[in-house]
């Protein structure tokens, strides 16, 4: 089966949904790093595909990468998808940040505060 992704690297070297498959097909297998670096990629260029962010935050969960799966579950609240399968699961594992937020913006780089962002102004404004 392998041999089918690796080709799929060679037909299509730059599509994240081949990436997400094979980081699904890795984590399925165990190996665990190899999976986190394909979903990684994955993740970068689907963040505005909820149908992949479910499927990715799936994996996530699988690898035990908690706050990359909420991150996806965030971007699934935010585009109103009707599964909430990631986030569920990760209530029920108790791995659910309350306090980890998505930027403001959906195009902005979704780095995720550690916390929400106050009101307070700063000086000069």
């Amino acid at each position: 089966m392998e041999c089918w992704y690796l080709r799929g690297f060679m037909i299509a070297p730059d599509d994240p949904v081949v990436r997400l498959m094979y980081g699904i097909f890795l984590a399925n297998r165990g190996r665990e790093a190899e999976a986190l670096n394909n979903l990684k990629i994955a993740d970068a260029a689907t963040q505005s595909a909820p149908a992949l962010q479910h499927q990715l935050g799936l994996a996530y969960i699988q690898i035990k990468q908690y706050r990359a799966a909420q991150l996806c579950a965030l971007r699934l609240k935010r585009a109103k998808f009707p599964l909430d399968g990631v986030e569920r699961q990760l209530r029920e594992a108790n791995k659910w940040d309350s306090a980890l937020v998505l930027p403001a913006e959906p195009g902005a780089t979704e780095t995720a505060a550690s916390a929400p962002e106050t009101s307070a102004s700063s000086p000069g404004q």
